[in-house]
């Protein structure tokens, strides 16, 4: 009984190691995602400043 002790510890091992890479990838897609927010609120903020502009040269 000792092998499955072993295998099951090693599968628990795994199991936590896969957990772990998940919830890291995970983070570092919502830290890409947030920054994609930021970037498309700048890229808003410049074209509402250019039809503004756009608008009183008109």
């Amino acid at each position: 009984m000792a092998f499955l002790d072993v295998y099951s510890g090693f599968l628990g091992f795994l199991g936590f190691c896969l957990a772990c890479g998940a919830m890291a990838e995970a983070k570092g897609l919502k830290q890409k995602l947030e920054a994609q927010h930021l970037r498309i609120a700048e890229l808003e903020q410049l074209v509402g400043a250019q039809s503004e502009q756009e608008t009183q040269l008109e």
